[in-house]
């Protein structure tokens, strides 16, 4: 069972996180952030979570990474 969720949040106060035009901000679990594509697909796994540039089996670029606590 996937233990990730999607959940979007505004930030409040004088906090402004940009990224370039026609690229979506993705942070994980508060320590990582990726500027991807707004096209691209987020695919949540087990123990990571992968971004797809095309719908798997036609993808040409894939990103993928997890987090691992101490």
């Amino acid at each position: 069972m996937e233990r990730w969720e999607k959940k979007s949040y505004k930030l409040e106060g004088e906090v402004e996180w940009k990224t370039e035009p026609g690229y979506k901000i993705f942070v994980a679990d508060r320590v990582l952030r990726f500027d991807v594509p707004n096209d691209w697909t987020a695919i949540p796994g087990t123990d990571s979570f992968v971004f797809h540039d095309l719908p798997p089996p036609d993808d040409n670029c894939r990103l993928e990474s997890s987090i691992l606590h101490l």
